[in-house]
């Protein structure tokens, strides 16, 4: 039996790389979905899915591979009652129970388990021991995936506890609708458009009865430090009667002075000071 030579890097290994972007994140886990259309479109149940069995290679295609546990639905039968099957950190409620009939929602759980993970960059359940880890899928409730990640959107998050859910019956029933659910989410939260400094502008006329505001003169630097503002001058308002000038000519002559009437004045005032 041979397989496809694949060049590339695991979900896994980017993850363990640093934080993955969001949109990339939703990316590679439609491809994820739509390999899994086309599996339980066949009857098959993966039952393994982790990030290592999904290889990115070129042009960010995803590849969905490591079928050795997968099982057809009629052949589940062929498994011990009380095997646990998967991986312990994205296995399903019902897989940690080790019930033999799985179908094709205990693949949408631990998709949930994966996309958790690329959108927040931590798993759902953390414990030392694998025995607590199972425990937590079965009894713990899931935390939000947004309290971890405060970019990401309420309703991609939604979608994600969504595919979480304990009960089989409450999750998407099957990888199309999950896969349309994400694709229809927004990734992030919408930017809300920032508002000018000094308020807003509001170009809608004066009521009536008003004087509308006048514009402030603008400042024009062309080239140069100084500012030179461009200012109307005002005009004087116009009078009715233009205003009088005496010319010297028209000026009444002043007499002068006649000697002889202020001799008696001086002679008195040489009396009182000598």
């Amino acid at each position: 039996m041979t397989t496809e030579w694949i060049e590339g890097s695991t979900l896994e290994q980017l993850v363990q790389r640093g934080a993955i972007p969001l949109k990339e994140a939703v990316n590679y886990a439609s491809q994820a979905l739509s390999a899994l259309v086309y599996v339980h479109a066949n009857g098959v149940v993966h039952r393994n899915l982790t990030p290592s069995c999904a290889m990115i290679a070129e042009q960010r295609k995803l590849k969905l591979g490591e079928f050795e546990l997968a099982k057809k639905y009629a052949d589940q039968q062929l498994t011990l009652t009380g095997t646990t099957i998967g991986a312990p950190e994205y296995a399903s409620p019902e897989q940690v129970k080790a019930e033999t009939r799985l179908d094709e929602r205990s693949d949408i759980y631990s998709m949930g388990v994966i996309l958790f993970e690329l959108a927040t960059g931590w798993k759902p359940f953390s414990a030392k021991g694998q025995f607590e880890i199972m425990r937590a899928h079965v009894e713990q409730e899931r935390p939000a995936p947004h309290d971890l990640n405060s970019l990401l959107s309420h309703e991609l998050s939604n979608v994600i506890l969504r595919a979480l859910a304990k009960n089989p019956s409450e999750r998407f029933q099957s990888a199309i609708n999950f896969r349309t659910a994400l694709q229809e989410a927004p990734t992030t939260h919408p930017q809300k458009p920032s508002q000018p400094r000094g308020g807003t502008l509001d170009p809608s006329p004066p009521a009536e009865g008003m004087t509308p505001r006048q514009p402030t003169p603008e400042v024009q630097t062309a080239g140069s430090s100084a500012a030179s503002i461009a200012v109307k001058p005002i005009q004087p308002a116009a009078s009715a009667d233009p205003p009088k000038v005496t010319t010297p000519s028209q000026m009444r002559p002043v007499k002068p002075r006649n000697k002889a009437n202020t001799s008696w004045f001086r002679a008195l005032q040489n009396l009182l000071w000598p």
